[in-house]
């Protein structure tokens, strides 16, 4: 079996003194490990772990490996689950699409709940930050009936500090019960007009809360960044940005849908649908059956050229963009994987497989199907062909050419393409400029240690 490392070991320690507990450890420290641990540790005989689609067969084999079991049950349809449900399996995985399905008469939860789970795994549980989602509600109903459970995630903040609610009102559903209340108590609020009515939404912080919030969390998680506990990385390096002229074309298309609102055969309605359109543009004209060529497609085929020898990354929030991408590079005879929204989550464990063994020279990513649970860091350089809000997933996405030992320890390169002087570069300063907006929760050890060093 294998070893945890120190800080690993400490974090199980600490885990085991509350029934309930968060692991906010940042993006690859190792977090799965160390909630297997504590599950094994408490003896749990039946173990339900709720995570994202793509990461299940991550947890899967992260379960054989630590646990040394192999009576795993992964759900993959709801439907075929209730039917032909599993009885007493040691654990059971599922992501959170099938874990919210309802049926009128008996939700799935209620079903998971007959195989008397008393473990609960909640991965990257950020996601399940608005009360009203189908996903806090699933997971809420489970942390009300199950005694012993971890909420995993890098930044239980995600967008905002105050969303660090849901995680805090799993964790003990009594003390947090209300949102309301945990807004009144550490923030600031503010009354605007939505839809006819005036509504009361958090601003920032009030006088000295942040700090309170803060010593409140230290009490039910553990919080490591990498920087402390991987001395062996080296410094992060800024990203480079490439700042492209458009072309007379992009130019054309771009002014006249910022002037009346259409170019060619494209009619937008409202701002939204008119900025998604011009980033459709900055990215590939192609992708709107427009003419002329992608400056950021040819600036990848030189980069290629250039760096041969180079694993790459490559990140789009476009299916249809990445989809076109690897097209034109297989006709130039690169090897070529795509991991977006369409593709099966056996033939993503594949690309990633071909990737880290250098069977692969260039995997194109969606960004938000690709942000969470991979390990990508046999790679040389992580493209971003365009960056959109929130930051964290950015952050996330970032994070996975991140070396997880110190032998995977290489020179890393980070690339931001943008069209210069458009909304496409106003996105990627957003991004930059918010990367530590809530910072003041998902570093709050660190800050802790700042204020007691600094005395204040």
């Amino acid at each position: 079996m294998p070893q945890l490392r120190d800080y690993q070991l400490e974090d199980v320690t600490y885990l085991l003194t509350k029934d309930a507990m968060g692991l906010f450890n940042e993006q690859r420290t190792g977090k799965t490990p160390t909630a297997l641990t504590v599950m094994q540790a408490r003896g749990i005989e039946h173990l339900l772990i709720v995570c994202p689609a793509t990461l299940l067969y991550n947890w899967y084999n992260e379960c054989k490996r630590w646990l040394g079991i192999f009576d795993i049950c992964i759900i993959e349809s709801a439907k075929k689950f209730r039917e032909n449900p599993v009885h007493g399996a040691a654990v059971y995985l599922i992501n959170y699409e099938n874990l919210r399905e309802t049926k009128k008469q008996e939700s799935l939860v209620d079903v998971l709940l007959k195989e008397k789970i008393t473990g609960l795994i909640v991965d990257e549980a950020h996601r399940c930050k608005s009360r009203k989602s189908s996903n806090f509600q699933a997971i809420e109903r489970l942390s009300y009936r199950v005694q012993y459970r971890l909420y995993l995630t890098g930044t239980p903040a995600h967008n905002k500090p105050w969303e660090v609610w849901a995680i805090l009102h799993f964790i003990d559903p009594h003390y947090y019960r209300s949102y309301w209340k945990f807004i009144d108590k550490f923030f600031q609020t503010k009354s605007i007009p939505t839809a006819g009515r005036f509504v009361n939404v958090p601003t920032v912080f009030k006088p000295g809360m942040d700090t309170v919030l803060q010593s409140e969390l230290d009490l039910v998680s553990c919080n490591r960044k990498r920087k402390d506990i991987m001395k062996w990385l080296p410094n992060e390096q800024e990203p480079v940005t490439i700042k492209l002229p458009l072309t007379k074309q992009q130019d054309k298309y771009i002014t006249e849908l910022e002037e009346v609102f259409e170019t060619e055969h494209i009619e937008t309605q409202g701002i939204l649908d008119r900025i998604i359109r011009i980033r459709q543009i900055c990215t590939d004209p192609g992708i709107l059956q427009l003419r002329g060529k992608s400056p950021k497609t040819e600036w990848i085929k030189k980069y290629l050229k250039d760096y041969p020898e180079h694993q790459i990354v490559l990140f789009s929030n476009s299916r249809l963009y990445l989809c076109r991408l690897q097209k034109i590079l297989l006709e130039k005879d690169y090897t070529v994987e795509r991991i977006t929204g369409d593709v099966p989550i056996k033939d993503r464990m594949t690309a990633v497989q071909n990737f880290q063994s250098s069977k692969t020279q260039v995997l194109c990513i969606q960004t938000q199907a690709g942000k969470e649970g991979l390990t990508l860091d046999n790679a040389d350089v992580a493209i971003f062909v365009d960056t959109f809000p929130p930051a964290a997933d950015y952050q996330q996405a970032r994070d996975r050419i991140v070396a997880t030992t110190p032998e995977k320890v290489k020179p890393k390169e980070i690339i931001h393409l943008m069209m210069e002087g458009t909304y496409d570069e106003a996105l990627y300063e957003t991004v930059a400029n918010n990367i530590e907006f809530t910072d003041i929760v998902n570093d709050y050890k660190n800050y802790i240690k700042r204020r007691k060093t600094h005395g204040k």
